[in-house]
């Protein structure tokens, strides 16, 4: 939960969603470019970074958030 967004990791899809945490609507997702049962998990840094595990490629990778 971060800003009044509920983030989720789809794990099957490759996909990372965000939905409104009242209304439980579907804000918007991200595809991740990653092989099927790859997304693990998701954390947010202090900076707003999100951060999300890759168990096939047995990395952490980081995405970060667009610059104002």
């Amino acid at each position: 939960l971060r800003d009044g967004v509920v983030y989720v990791s789809d794990n099957k899809r490759n996909k990372i969603m965000g939905y409104d945490a009242e209304s439980g609507e579907l804000i918007d997702y991200l595809q991740m470019d990653l092989p099927e049962g790859s997304l693990m998990g998701i954390e947010f840094d202090a900076a707003g970074n999100l951060w999300f595990a890759d168990a096939v490629g047995n990395r952490i990778g980081r995405i970060r958030p667009k610059s104002e």
